[in-house]
């Protein structure tokens, strides 16, 4: 599971007969305001969501098309008026909130790519990003045609993404809400293609805070509020490996996998490494673990001077 910091001590609550839903809902994580921007289309009211659990309703009856996408580039929701005269997309005053006929969107299509263009769309870079189950699409601006994809995989299923973000370095993270066990969240580079997976409490909404790397969720079982990093928190090791060469002026290959509490691999974690004796040495004390959570180095044998025919026993560690 990725590592929790935080949980609100009360439930969400939204204003009147206004609730917190997954369906029909526009809603992202903005740094310029440091809180979720959230719109149920159900009551077409804009709240802000904080990082306490406190929710704000800043303006009602913005109608059915409130905001539909997110520009990172701008830090700006923006409203896709496919639906509407005039056919063009518009940013939505960071004050007021509705969309702005002066400020036009940097994304320039207004069709309709089923099944997950009108919702939760992505500007980012020089295009535009959408979301189906596990694949990301890289869209034009201006047309809406792919320019090719990306498909997370993992160990944890099933998957089935209901939200997707990209931090500026490239990260996609894209989350299934609910997929019966466990909220699962995906985390793709689209630079190297590196991946791993890992999980939260089964969740309601969550959302990406791009700028802290958080996310930010809804527990499904009581509206709290949570939120982890994107760090796998640590588990367990797997059993040491070694070679065959274990023997006095020889240095020999040792790896760990660490692992969190679902089996997923934990990535970028620091492994410390000791001998219980003083013959030979490690040429590491501690080392970094890779994408797949495995954590290497090198034993070198006992030297000319060393006690040899005992036993010694390798150890690792890591702080959580």
């Amino acid at each position: 599971m990725l590592l929790k910091t935080y949980e609100s001590a009360a439930a969400i609550t939204l204003q009147g007969s206004d609730t917190l839903s997954p369906t029909n809902t526009s809603s992202y994580w903005m740094s310029r305001y440091d809180s979720v921007l959230f719109m149920g289309q159900n009551f077409q009211s804009i709240y802000k969501i904080y990082r306490d659990g406190s929710a704000v309703r800043c303006s009602g009856s913005q109608g059915q098309i409130a905001f539909l996408g997110y520009d990172l580039n701008e830090d700006l929701v923006f409203t896709n008026m496919h639906l509407s005269t005039p056919h063009s997309n518009w940013y939505n005053d960071p004050i007021g909130l509705k969309y702005d006929f002066s400020k036009a969107a940097k994304l320039t299509y207004t069709g309709w790519v089923l099944p997950d263009s009108t919702f939760n769309a992505f500007v980012w870079g020089n295009n535009y990003y959408t979301g189906s189950v596990a694949t990301i699409t890289k869209r034009n601006l201006a047309t809406g045609v792919s320019e090719g994809t990306y498909v997370t995989t993992g160990s944890i299923t099933p998957f089935s993404m209901d939200r997707f973000s990209i931090t500026p370095d490239g990260w996609i993270v894209a989350i299934d809400y609910d997929n019966g066990s466990f909220g699962v969240v995906r985390f793709y580079n689209v630079y190297t293609a590196q991946q791993y997976t890992s999980t939260i409490d089964k969740s309601k909404l969550a959302w990406v805070d791009w700028k802290n790397k958080n996310i930010w969720s809804v527990k499904l079982s009581d509206n709290k509020l949570q939120i982890y990093t994107f760090e796998v928190a640590p588990a367990s090791f797997s059993a040491i490996t070694l070679g065959g060469n274990r023997s006095r002026y020889r240095q020999d290959s040792a790896s760990v996998t660490l692992r969190g509490s679902n089996n997923e691999p934990v990535p970028f974690w620091p492994v410390a490494w000791s001998l219980t004796t003083g013959e030979g040495h490690l040429e590491e004390s501690y080392t970094e673990t890779d994408i797949d959570g495995l954590a290497t180095n090198v034993y070198c044998g006992p030297g000319a001077d060393d006690f040899v025919g005992g036993s010694q026993t390798i150890q690792v560690a890591t702080g959580y």
